[in-house]
């Protein structure tokens, strides 16, 4: 057999088994993938957010439809709390920069103390912790729309002392300091202690789980 066509078939055959490797490596990547997701358990669901509407700090009006499609990170606190507020918006700085800018994931910050909490005064908040205007939304209303919100559409905890008046003229305001982690879809997804190390890396980890979710 000619040299130079032995050579061109020994070529070929390296090739068909180069690729033959390729399609086995790819096939099994994506075997073992599959499988992780089917080891990991399903993460639970604790309802349906209802609609919202809210100004944010841009002066637009925000709804829960905005927000569609989008994994959403979502607190609540003021600007003026002398304690775990300040600590919150840093939890949520460090997670704005952990996730890429082309992520899909939104995070929401809602004032308790919207008398104070003008949308020039969230602006100025939002400013001090590098908030991205397009990633990190800042949302301030009534009252009665924000204490809906919190506590018959998320759960959680808010409450206003009116009897006992600060020198800003508000009651000192009991707000829970958890992160609320909602789908695309509107579903509750995950509450994270903003005071608990280990509770912010599970919650990285879920953050990236829903991300990841195939849409129903």
């Amino acid at each position: 057999m000619d040299v130079r066509l032995t050579r061109i078939l020994k070529i070929g055959v390296g090739l068909c088994v180069l690729m033959a490797i390729i399609v086995a490596t790819l096939a099994g990547l994506a075997a073992r993938r599959t499988w992780e997701r089917s080891k990991a358990p399903d993460m639970p669901v604790y309802g349906n957010l209802p609609n919202f509407s809210l100004m944010e700090r841009s002066g637009r009006t925000v709804q829960l439809s905005d927000l569609s499609h989008h994994v959403v990170v979502f607190d609540f606190i003021y600007t003026s709390c002398p304690g775990p507020c300040p600590m919150m918006s840093s939890r949520m700085r460090r997670l704005q920069g952990e996730l890429k800018e082309d992520s899909p994931v939104r995070f929401v910050s809602v004032t308790v103390d919207p008398e104070t909490d003008t949308r020039e005064v969230l602006q100025k908040y939002a400013d001090t912790f590098g908030a991205d205007p397009t990633r990190w939304l800042f949302l301030t209303g009534s009252r009665d729309q924000i204490k809906s919100l919190a506590t018959d559409g998320m759960h959680l905890a808010l409450e206003v002392d009116a009897g006992a008046k600060t020198p800003s003229g508000q009651g000192p305001i009991v707000h829970s300091t958890r992160f609320v982690l909602v789908d695309g879809q509107g579903r509750l997804r995950g509450y994270y202690d903003s005071d608990d190390d280990d509770s912010m890396k599970q919650f990285v980890v879920d953050i990236r789980r829903v991300e990841r979710e195939d849409p129903d």
